[in-house]
């Protein structure tokens, strides 16, 4: 931690009152912080420059690193992922998923392990035994980031004299292989659901925003009746329920691009009437603030729904185009696979899914075999209507 000497005072080039404080950083190296205060008044100013010194003061007292060398990983890394959530550069449901996966794959491994006291070899162990146990490329990388960051942090604040992590091989970030259903399997899935559920019904419903619109499970658990506008037939994503260490609560959508607007193809039009129907059926009246997806006023928790749809796929034995079991997130990447294939802009297409143009061509544009076909088939046609440029053997 930070050791921080008294508070000096000095005039800078324009009159104006600065402090200054002291501090040997991991290395012993001599470092200074300094202010220069708002106020011009010079006992203001000594008041404003006291206040700052107290609040650095502070903080290095909450320091994680307060009791030197005797922290753990563990527990360093819990104390650091928690000040990124108090200072707001964590969103409560990224603290929630990036503790559970040190909880995961750090803490069980290396957690016991002396913060100050890790180096190369041991980060280098770790990741063997994470592949060795058969996690995914995407995964290791995660939780790399995670001890990765909390070092780096403490290395640029001084507090530590290496980063232990950067004298290893990143891991890669792995570029999972984007799965969607062909038509049977579409034909399928939807025939079983019309067959369990009712029209109208919760689940029903959800499995069909899934299915025509490709909104991500915490942006249906969050769709309000006020966002489905029957009338223009537009629908609007501007709440997501959101998980953390308290619970689930609602939340914006996942980013700048994710709170958006957009119309409705006609067969989910005819979806929200059902679901229209079905609740002024259930309750006699219907509320603008009600959840599309739930009782009224509570909204079907994520995990519920993910939940109920590993269980319907499970007793139909639902497979995408690979063969694999179908999850909820599936029916998003076959959204966007089904709107390449059918030569859909990317720009509306991006919209509709809360996508950049840029992610969208990354990654679906390649991922359906039928859509590069069609792209292939596209590119003949328009090689032939400039015949003249190209000699036909």
């Amino acid at each position: 931690m930070r050791e921080y000497g008294e508070l000096g005072f000095r005039k800078g080039p324009k009159g104006q009152h600065i402090g200054y404080m002291y501090y040997y950083n991991a290395e012993g190296k001599r470092r200074q912080v300094s202010k220069t205060a708002k106020a011009k008044k010079k006992s203001e100013a000594v008041k404003e420059l006291r206040n700052w010194e107290a609040q650095l003061k502070r903080e290095a007292a909450a320091h994680p690193l307060t009791h030197g060398n005797d922290l753990t990983v563990k527990e360093v890394v819990t104390a650091f992922l928690e000040e990124q959530l108090s200072r707001g550069f964590l969103e409560k449901s990224t603290h929630y998923t990036q503790i559970t996966s040190a909880k995961r794959n750090i803490f069980p491994y290396i957690g016991d392990y002396l913060f100050s006291g890790v180096d190369n070899l041991i980060v280098e162990k770790w990741l063997g035994d994470l592949a060795a146990r058969g996690l995914t490329q995407s995964s290791i990388h995660t939780v790399y980031s995670i001890l990765n960051k909390t070092y780096n942090h403490y290395f640029f604040t001084g507090d530590i004299a290496h980063n232990p992590c950067s004298h290893v091989r990143t891991p890669k970030k792995g570029k999972g292989r984007i799965t969607f259903l062909d038509r049977d399997q579409l034909d399928e899935l939807m025939g079983c659901l019309n067959e369990d559920y009712e029209l109208g019904e919760p689940f029903w419903t959800a499995v069909n925003l899934a299915v025509l619109s490709g909104l991500r499970r915490g942006e249906i658990c969050g769709l309000r009746f006020h966002d489905v506008d029957m009338e223009r037939k537009m629908l609007t994503v501007e709440t997501a329920i959101g998980k953390a260490k308290g619970g689930d609560y609602p939340k914006s959508p996942k980013n700048g691009n994710s709170a958006r607007t957009f119309p409705m193809p006609q067969q989910l039009v005819e979806v929200m009437q059902f679901r229209i129907d079905y609740v002024k059926e259930q309750y006699g009246t219907i509320d603008g603030s009600w959840f599309v997806v739930g009782e009224s006023v509570n909204y079907m928790p994520p995990t519920n729904l993910s939940r109920l749809f590993k269980e319907f796929a499970d007793r139909h034995s639902l497979v995408d185009h690979y063969g694999k079991e179908v999850t909820l997130h599936s029916l998003r990447h076959n959204v966007a696979t089904l709107a390449v294939r059918s030569n859909v802009d990317i720009a509306s297409a991006a919209n509709m899914l809360g996508h950049t143009r840029t992610m969208m061509l990354e990654t679906y544009a390649a991922a359906d075999p039928a859509a590069m076909k069609l792209a292939a088939e596209k590119m003949g046609e328009a090689f032939s209507q400039e015949a003249d440029a190209f000699l036909i053997l």
